[in-house]
C-alpha cells in the first residue's frame, strides 16, 4: 500500500538528560509545520584496494546524521507569560527562555550551556526519531503571506521504522494572522518607519555535525546574526539607508505582529548596521533591499524574540 506525503506529524520535545537521551516527546508535543524536508546524511568512504578484474570496489557510511528543515507560523500562546507552542524548537536553537508571569516570554541567544532535544518526523506509516537535534532560526515577514519561523536543525541519526500515526493535540497553537496593516503592532528601522515589503532575521547558528571515534554530537559552534529588509524607497531627507551604511551606524530594527494580548510576538535587532542598498522595484514601484548585519552590544543581545 503506498504512502501519503500528505500525512506528516511532527513532535519536538527538549531533553532534559545526557546530551542524546530520547526525550520522547507526546500529543501535547505536537508542531504545527509546514513545508518540512528530514534528509539522512553520511559521508561516503571508497575502498581503492586493488583487484585484478574491472568494477566498484567496496564503499562504507559513515558520520551518519539527520538535517531536517521546516516552518512554523508565527503566533502566541494564547495567554500573555506563557510559553508558545513552539517554545521547545528555539531552545534546541540556543536561545534562553525567560518567562515573565502574566506579560511575557523572550528568547535571547547564549554562547553556551547550549540544550538539545529530540524530533519525530512521521510520514504516514513511518517514523523517524532525531535525537541530540540543534539548530537554527530565521524569523520571515512577507507581504501577502503569513509570517513564519524557519527552522534548520540537525541531529544523530537513527533507523527509520515503521510506526502508525499518533495522536496530536494542536490546542495551544493560536490562530496565525497574515502580514497586513491590522496586524502590525509596530515596525520601526533606524528610527524610521519606511514603507516595508520583508523583513527576515536570522539567529545565524553553526551547528555541525561533529563525529570523533568514541562520541558524536551536534554543537552550535558560532552565531552571525544576519538579515535584509525590502521597503520603497524613501526620500534621502527622511531615510538614507546609505548613508547609515556608510558612516556605519548601527541601529534598532523591530517589528511587533499582532496586537492582542496572547497572540503578539516581537522581534527586535537591537544593534543592526546596513550594507549598501540595492535598488530594484515592485508593482512599478522604487524598492531597495538592505542587507542587515545584526551586532551584539553587551553581548548576548543581537536578536531577541518576545511572545506577550
Amino acid at each position: 500500500m503506498p504512502k501519503s506525503d500528505r500525512l506528516k506529524v511532527l513532535l519536538a520535545a527538549v531533553n532534559s538528560g545526557a546530551y542524546g537521551t530520547d526525550a520522547t516527546p507526546t500529543a501535547a508535543d505536537s508542531i504545527r509545520a509546514f513545508d518540512f524536508t528530514v534528509s539522512p546524511q553520511a559521508t561516503r568512504i571508497d575502498d581503492t584496494s586493488t583487484q585484478a578484474f574491472l568494477g566498484a570496489g567496496d564503499h562504507f557510511l559513515v558520520g551518519k546524521n539527520v538535517t531536517a528543515s521546516f516552518k512554523v507560523r508565527l503566533c502566541g500562546a494564547g495567554t500573555a507569560g506563557d510559553a508558545p507552542p513552539y517554545g521547545s524548537l528555539l531552545r534546541m536553537c540556543g536561545l534562553s527562555e525567560t518567562i515573565e508571569a502574566g506579560v511575557s516570554v523572550t528568547y535571547d541567544p547564549i554562547s553556551a550551556g547550549f540544550e538539545d532535544g529530540t524530533l519525530y518526523f512521521y510520514r504516514d506509516r513511518k517514523r523517524r526519531k532525531v535525537v541530540g537535534a540543534r539548530g537554527t532560526v530565521s524569523v520571515v515577514i512577507e507581504r501577502s503571506s503569513v509570517p513564519h519561523l524557519a527552522f534548520e536543525m540537525t541531529g544523530l541519526y537513527q533507523s527509520a521504522a515503521d510506526d502508525t500515526l499518533p495522536a496530536i493535540d494542536w490546542s495551544g497553537w493560536q490562530t496565525a494572522l497574515p502580514a497586513e496593516p491590522a496586524n502590525v503592532g509596530a515596525f520601526s528601522a533606524f528610527g524610521q518607519t519606511p514603507i516595508l515589503q520583508s523583513l527576515t532575521l536570522a539567529l545565524g547558528n553553526s551547528h555541525p555535525f561533529i563525529s570523533r571515534v568514541n562520541q558524536e554530537r551536534v554543537d552550535i559552534n558560532d552565531r552571525a546574526a544576519t538579515g535584509e529588509m525590502v521597503i520603497e524607497e524613501p526620500d534621502t531627507a527622511t531615510f538614507d539607508p546609505e548613508a547609515l551604511a556608510i558612516a556605519h551606524t548601527r541601529g534598532l530594527v523591530t517589528f511587533q505582529h499582532g496586537t492582542t494580548a496572547g497572540n503578539m510576538v516581537t522581534v527586535n535587532a537591537p544593534a543592526a548596521q546596513l550594507g549598501m542598498p540595492s535598488e530594484g522595484e515592485s508593482d512599478g514601484t522604487a524598492m531597495l533591499t538592505l542587507d542587515l548585519s545584526l551586532k551584539p552590544s553587551a553581548g548576548n543581545d543581537e536578536w531577541q524574540l518576545v511572545v506577550a
